[in-house]
């Protein structure tokens, strides 16, 4: 199960939050990635005798593009930066929901 998209959010993780944030990161990663992982179990029989199996391939093949279009457009390059300014720029508006979230819990 873990082909395709589903490795990118544990590759990905340890540049998009800080020390101070990554737990919550860890948390809703895994949350989405088993989440998805039941979804694709659950309707993957029903969906093969609604488009056949030619049809699934050809949904993994659309979905494969997407999902490689989605990374091009919102996953910018961070080489040469600082980890403080690029947690600056993911949570410039939310910090202070974060640091309460966070306070309650």
């Amino acid at each position: 199960h873990g082909t395709g998209m589903g490795p990118i959010a544990w590759i990905t993780m340890g540049e998009v939050f800080g020390p101070r944030h990554k737990w919550i990161g860890v948390t809703f990663a895994s949350m989405v990635f088993w989440s998805s992982m039941i979804a694709v179990d659950v309707i993957f029989h029903y969906l093969r005798f609604a488009v056949l199996t030619g049809g699934i391939f050809w949904f993994h093949c659309v979905m494969c593009v997407g999902g490689y279009i989605f990374v091009l457009l919102c996953f910018r390059e961070l080489k040469e930066q600082r980890i403080d300014d690029i947690t600056k720029s993911f949570t410039k508006k939310h910090d202070s929901l974060i640091d309460t979230f966070i306070a309650r819990v």
